[in-house]
């Protein structure tokens, strides 16, 4: 995850705030702090990244994705509310519903045997598929 800020003319300087490292689920006591907030994280969890650019006195970036539904994709706030510490909010229609997230993995499924590729969802996702509604 880069953090991109307007740097000259036609050049962008970047931050790397973390590297993908892993889904996790929104803990019930975080859900609630983003709730009294007015935010409603979606059920799909936040993806972390970690070891991003360093940082003052020694530390490095990271970020935490959260996701929530909307009707098309997009990053709708990035925040430092640490130092070096970002949450950063994105919509998609994916986190509207578990069962869409299925039917779409289904569509991703059928057409890769179709094309006679191979499709391995990752055990997060498999686990996350697994989940009741």
């Amino acid at each position: 995850m880069r953090q991109g800020s307007p740097g000259g003319r036609a050049s962008r300087q970047q931050t790397l705030l973390g590297n993908f490292t892993r889904w996790e689920p929104v803990s019930g006591e975080r859900a609630s702090q983003l709730a009294r907030a007015g935010r409603t994280p979606s059920e799909l969890g936040t993806m972390r990244f970690e070891g991003g650019a360093a940082c003052g006195g020694g530390a490095v970036r990271r970020a935490t994705l959260y996701f929530e539904c909307g009707e098309q994709d997009a990053l709708l706030e990035v925040t430092e509310p640490e130092t070096c510490v970002y949450e950063a909010w994105m919509s998609t229609p994916l986190a509207c519903s578990l069962a869409l997230l299925r039917e779409k993995v289904a569509t991703l499924e059928e057409a890769s045997a179709a094309a006679s590729l191979e499709f391995r969802p990752s055990d997060e996702l498999r686990a996350l598929l697994a989940a009741p509604e």
